[in-house]
Order: structure tokens, then sequence, then C-alpha cells
């Protein structure tokens, strides 16, 4: 296609003068909105955005549109100049950032809006005049064209095209048929290719773009230095399926510059000495790697140092492991079969997820924080909860919230023959069953082991001991708060921050802490609040100067709540207190019942149902 053809360059005229304002004066009063050139014209104009009194001495004026200085009072503003050329005739340029001629001078177009364009003038060390309407307006090459040109890698230009048989280095000629630049295709420039072993690319002779299938088994291809020149370039990819795991070693002599897994495609560029890899992302299709033999494929993501993502699994970090429909984030993290790890050595696996130092949340289980450990089902949340259980504890389902909760549940040693137990030791079969047992009878184990019952409370003699069939130990917790580190053989148990306690498999629970009564105090008839309290809620009547209506409201009425209306007036007697029901619930089987003696008092519960006197 045609690159700044002057056959058919764009060329208009101004449609008016274009001059620079009047020369800026030391000691002189200037208004917002008036216009000052430099004495000594630089292409600027610069406009008085701060009105006031000009210095004895000339600022240095800046030459980035926008930017400001100050000289004495006044503070005048960079801007560009402004141009038209003639109607309808602006489209023929660029929008921006070009390079353009009027008369002898050469001038930046930093923008155009229509017809008209904002300059930037004296480029390329023209000299900056004013201009008159009907000056031609052409864009044309100019020595500032060709060196960018060649700045971006095209050495050298030439009206020869015999200069150009290396294509693959310049894919940009001079046209001898026309005085203009123009691109030119390189013809073969991919090469796409099944290898049979390793091959050796040679810069300046084998395309730049490189599609390598690997063909069962892993490649290395060696980038050539002899006859390499700066700015040499060859896009790499693994051209083989996404599922390959099959890699491209690429390595320039002995030294190991990378690697490029299923379908990712790298850039390595030589300096003039070596070839230098340089990041560029991944693949087009199902597979993204990113990193130093980052691996990628069956649908996989990794981005880091030697990080895997592959069968539909994501990696992120140094080291990191995503794989099988896991997600791994962080240093050494592993997720995998479905499990999510996010944090430095995190293991998240068959559905588990873990956040943290060193988490482990696996087979359904969830771990957050430093060594935290979810196994089987569990859930830890806090420092080091749940340190000690091991993949031995199968299901687990402790819930553990808190800084150390449960750090010290663990599953019992594996039963070993002829040992000395003594009551209320406990292991675990050799072979995992589900259940652990309880030492009932002290003694020594016999040579083999026992065939171990699976009914909770069956025993069986071994040797001279009975172990009892208990449920596995360091299962099925509770724990919640600071420091509740447990028994190693705790199991069943639930214990909320020492105020409740209890064994989850009776369902039986202690409340050591004192439950605290709710008082609601009331000069008036009202209606009770509708909300649960643990301890029950107390009714205070302070009036009873007329007779008072206390209703119960059917969102109390929920099983083993308790409330309790009292005449703390001393007045019930004279007037009555009325405790009467939202809708049909009964109290004893009547819709009301009525206090009727000084500081009398009721107490009710509720069934769900309806309200009893107790």
């Amino acid at each position: 296609m045609a690159f700044l053809n002057v056959k058919n360059r764009a060329k208009s005229t101004l449609a008016a003068d274009l001059t620079y304002p009047s020369a800026w004066a030391a000691s002189t009063a200037y208004a917002l909105g008036n216009y000052v050139s430099a004495t000594t014209k630089n292409g600027f104009r610069y406009e008085c955005t701060t009105a006031g009194t000009s210095g004895t001495t000339e600022p240095t004026w800046p030459t980035t549109q926008g930017e400001t200085v100050s000289d004495n009072t006044v503070v005048w503003t960079c801007r560009g100049l402004s141009a038209s050329v003639t109607a309808g005739e602006g489209a023929k340029f660029p929008t921006e950032n070009f390079h353009i001629t009027i008369d002898d001078e050469i001038l930046l177009c930093s923008s155009r809006s229509t017809d008209t364009l904002t300059l930037e003038g004296g480029k390329e060390e023209t000299t900056p005049i004013n201009h008159l309407a009907g000056a031609s307006v052409e864009l044309r090459i100019t020595t500032k064209i060709i060196q960018d040109l060649m700045d971006r890698g095209f050495l050298s230009l030439s009206d020869t095209s015999s200069s150009y048989t290396d294509q693959a280095r310049k894919p940009v000629k001079v046209n001898s048929g026309e005085t203009g630049l123009e691109f030119t295709p390189v013809a073969g420039g991919i090469t796409k290719v099944s290898l049979t072993g390793n091959v050796t690319l040679t810069p300046g002779t084998d395309t730049v773009y490189q599609f390598l299938d690997p063909n069962g088994a892993s490649r290395i291809i060696t980038l050539a230095t002899t006859g390499g020149k700066p700015g040499d370039t060859f896009f790499i990819r693994n051209d083989g399926g996404y599922s390959i795991s099959y890699n491209l070693q690429i390595q320039q002599d002995t030294t190991i510059l990378d690697y490029i897994y299923a379908q990712a495609i790298k850039k390595f560029i030589f300096d003039g000495t070596n070839w230098l890899p340089e990041e560029i992302g991944s693949s087009t299709d199902k597979n993204v790697a990113i990193g130093y033999n980052a691996c990628s494929y069956s649908g996989g993501a990794a981005v880091g140092y030697y990080a895997y993502g592959y069968s539909y699994g994501a990696a992120v970090g140094y080291y990191a492991y995503g794989y099988s429909g896991g997600a791994a984030v962080g240093y050494y993290a592993y997720g995998y079969s479905y499990g999510a790890a996010v944090g430095y050595h995190t293991y998240g696996y068959s559905y588990g997820a873990a956040v943290g130092y060193y988490a482990y949340g696996c087979f359904n289980g969830v771990a957050v924080g430093y060594y935290a450990k979810g196994y089987y089902n569990g859930l830890a949340v806090g420092y080091q909860s749940g340190y000690s259980l091991t993949g031995y504890v199968n299901p687990n389902k402790n819930i553990l919230i808190g800084y150390k909760s449960g750090y010290n549940l663990t599953q019992p040693a594996a039963w070993a023959a002829s040992t000395a137990y003594s009551l209320g030791n406990f292991v675990r079969p050799t072979t995992a069953n589900g259940y652990n047992y309880e030492c009932v009878v002290a003694g020594t184990s016999g040579a083999t082991q026992p065939t171990w019952p699976t009914v909770l409370g069956d025993t069986v003699v071994d040797g001279t001991v009975t172990w009892k069939c208990v449920s596995m130990r360091g299962n099925d917790n509770i724990i919640i708060g600071y420091n509740l580190q447990a028994a190693a053989n705790d199991a069943d148990t639930l214990n909320i921050g020492e105020l409740i306690k209890g064994d989850l498999l009776s369902k039986r629970v202690v409340f050591t802490g004192r439950l605290a009564l709710q008082r609601i105090a009331t000069a008036a008839d009202m209606t009770t609040p509708g909300e649960f309290n643990a301890g029950g809620t107390i009714i205070g009547v302070t009036d009873t100067a007329a007779t008072r209506t206390i209703t119960l409201s059917s969102f109390d009425n929920k099983e083993g709540n308790i409330i309790m209306v009292k005449d703390e007036s001393g007045g019930a007697g004279t007037n009555n207190i009325t405790v009467a029901t939202e809708g049909t619930e009964t109290i004893d089987g009547a819709a009301s019942k009525v206090i009727n003696a000084n500081y009398g008092a009721l107490r009710l519960y509720s069934n769900g149902t309806n309200w009893f006197i107790f």
C-alpha cells in the first residue's frame, strides 16, 4: 500500500494568514486572553492565563503545549498556532502528529479538527515565520520521516531495488517507478512445519514467524548468532494441539532461553550479541502461558516462573500449580482437582479451598489463615487453626474459627502389635475404616490386629486389651474462639468462647456463662418487639396511673421464648395490667390474663403455638 506517496500526497492552501502575535515586552500589563510570541520566535504562542504585569527580563518559554511559566505577576500558557486550510480539504490530512510544509517552513500538526490545524512551527531546523493566505500546505517526505523509519529498524533506504533482497529484515523499500515509500509484503513470512527433530533458526535466512509443531516429542530450537544483526527477530509458536504437553526448548548455543508450551507464542530479539526473550503473552486458542518455562495445555493458564496450568486449571506465581480444574495463586501454591489455593505454599485440592501461608484446604474442606488446616468437609479459619490435623481424619467436618482453635486436634496413632496400652488410650486401625477405638481395659495388644467392630459402643478383645468402638477422634468438633486448642482426641465437642460447651453426639449443651435477661420499660400500652432473646425478656410497667395492656407479638411466639410482665409501679391492684395476645394464640387457653395485685407479675413461655404461665 502507498505510504506518503509523493504523487498523491495531501496538499491544500492556507485559507487565511498564519501570523505570530506581537513579541513579548518587559514591564507591560497583560489581560486574560492576550497572546504573545517569544522575542525570537520558537514556533509557539503564549496565552495570558493569569493577568498582571510582565517582568523586566523575558522568561524561559516552555515548548510543550499546556505547560505554564510565571513572568512576574503574569502566567503564560504555551499554545500551538492555529491555521485553516481551504474549506473541505482538511480531510486530506491525518488527524494528529504529522509534519507539513508551508513555504520553506516545516511544522508539526499536533491535531486537526475538520479544516483547522493546531501547529508547532520551526521544526527540523527551519525558521518560524509568518505565512500569507494562499500559501501551499503540503504533507511531504522530510528528514524526520526517514529518521523515524530508520529508528524502527529499517537500517537504510535506497532507490535501488537490489538493496532489498533481505526481505526478512526490511519489509520496506523505495519504489523506483514513482518517488515515494511503500510497504512491500514479505514473501514466505511464516513457516509452518511439523518437526521431526531439533532445528536451528538462522536470522536473515529463516522467516521471522515460525509456527512449529513438536510432533510427538519435545524439541530443541537453537537460535543462531552467525549473520545476526541488531533488531533481528523471531516469533516462535508451539503449533501443536492445545492439549499436548510437549514443549519447544529455545536456546542460544547451549544456554536455554525459554520454553514454549501448547499453542503459546513468544518473541526473541537479537541485540547484536545475544538473543533476548521478550514476553508477549500467548495462545490465540485455549491455553495461556506467560513466564519462563510457564506451562499450559488442555485449556490451562499459567503465569509466572515455572508456573503450570493445565487440564482446565489456572496457576499464577513462582512454581504455582493449577490443574484438573483447580486454581493456584502464590509461590508454590497448589490448586488441583477443582480446588483453590491462594498464598505461599498453600494447598487446595479435591474441591477444597485454602488461603494463607501453608494453609491446607482439602477434600471439600476450607482453610483460611497461617497454617490453617481444613480437611474433609471441615472449616478452619484463623492462625494455626486445626494445625495438627492430618489427612487420616476422614470425614473431618470440624468447624474451627479463631486463633489456634482446635490446634491440638489430631488422629490417634495406628494400632501396634504387642504394645502396652493404658485406659483412655486411642488407636486407629492400620487401614482406616471411619472409626477409632478407646482402651477400656488396659493391657498388652496381641500379635495380630483384631477384627474391629464398626458399631459405636461395641467392644473387641485384643490380647489383654479391650477396645471400644468410638467416633473418630479430632473429628466433628465446633470450636469458636481465641486459643481454644482442644485436646488431641476431642470429638463431637462444642466450645464457643468457653461460654457454651456441649456434646454434639448427645446434643447436650451447657452454658458456662450467665444469660442476661433483656428488660424493656414502658409507661404506656405496648406490643412486645418480636425479638427472641436467649435469656428471656422482662416487660417492666413503670406507670399504672391508668390501666395498661401489654400485647404479646405473634413474632415472639417462638418455642422456648420466655416473657415476664412485672408491675414495677406497684399500682396494678387499682389499675390492672392486662396481658393479651396479638393473634389467635392463647394464654393457658384464654385470650388474655390480668395482673391485679400491686407489684404482681406473670411469667410466660411459648411452645411455638400458644403461651403458658409457669
